[in-house]
């Protein structure tokens, strides 16, 4: 068996340059996932403000198939009691 009083482990030292590198490296990721977030928000109000748009158009279609519904079925009527005339 060997005795463990021999074996001498070094202190882990740091390298400055690699901290900085690491630092810097970080910095920029983050600065690069804020700006994608941004453009990403932007991208989801326009798509919002779309949806907002085409839901009004939705809405005032649907009126207008509600009306002219309506009146086809008033023209029926007129044209089946002009019928019913002659």
């Amino acid at each position: 068996m060997i005795p463990d009083e021999g074996i001498r482990v070094a202190p882990m030292k740091f390298d400055r340059s690699i901290g900085m590198a690491l630092m810097v490296t970080v910095a920029l990721e983050t600065a690069a996932a804020i700006f994608w977030v941004g453009a990403a928000e932007a991208r989801l109000a326009d798509l919002e403000r779309d949806h907002m748009v085409n839901t009004d158009v939705s809405v005032r279609l649907a009126r207008l198939e509600g009306e002219t519904a309506i009146m086809r079925e008033s023209l029926r009527r007129i044209e089946e009691a002009v019928h019913d005339e002659n």
